[in-house]
């Protein structure tokens, strides 16, 4: 089992990420069943945190909070994996929906990164939380994980 650790909550950037084998499940379920998925390739291996039980339409987990010490611009930076059965990851900021990555790819793809811009964001504090709110038509299933999320102003 994983879990998260928040490196940096009072200062961006803003670093989350899942930590292998120490603990139990941090972050808060909204919907759907969460866990932490081992991702083992030739000679190495991750985890993530995933939606592999449920794996339905609006399955969301809520990160945790994080300061922001002025309003700007701001990049969320998404490390994840992708395959067949991914859906979109839609990244959530007190609520409001400020983007979305689509995991999905015909092959399994590991160690991708991808981003979300997030424009003028404002000074205080501010929950985070990731949901399935869609997938590709070719995806099988609405499956999204990450394993690290930094933000970071631009």
């Amino acid at each position: 089992m994983g879990y998260i650790s928040t490196l940096s909550t009072d200062a961006l950037p803003y670093i989350w990420e899942v930590v292998g084998n120490a603990g139990n499940l941090r972050a808060t379920p909204i919907a759907g069943t969460w866990s932490y998925t081992s991702i083992v390739g030739n000679g190495w291996s991750v985890e993530e945190l995933e939606n592999p039980v449920t794996h339905a339409q609006n399955d969301a987990i809520a990160l945790g909070s994080f300061f922001v010490p002025e309003q700007a611009d701001y990049t969320a930076y998404v490390h994840f994996s992708k395959d067949t059965d991914r859906g979109e990851l839609h990244l959530f900021i007190n609520g409001v929906n400020v983007g979305s990555i689509d995991q999905y790819a015909g092959a399994t793809a590991y160690n991708e990164i991808d981003t979300i811009t997030i424009a003028s964001l404002t000074k205080g504090a501010k929950e985070i939380s990731i949901k399935a709110v869609d997938k590709n038509a070719a995806s099988s299933s609405y499956i999204i994980g990450v394993q690290t999320l930094v933000i970071a102003k631009d």
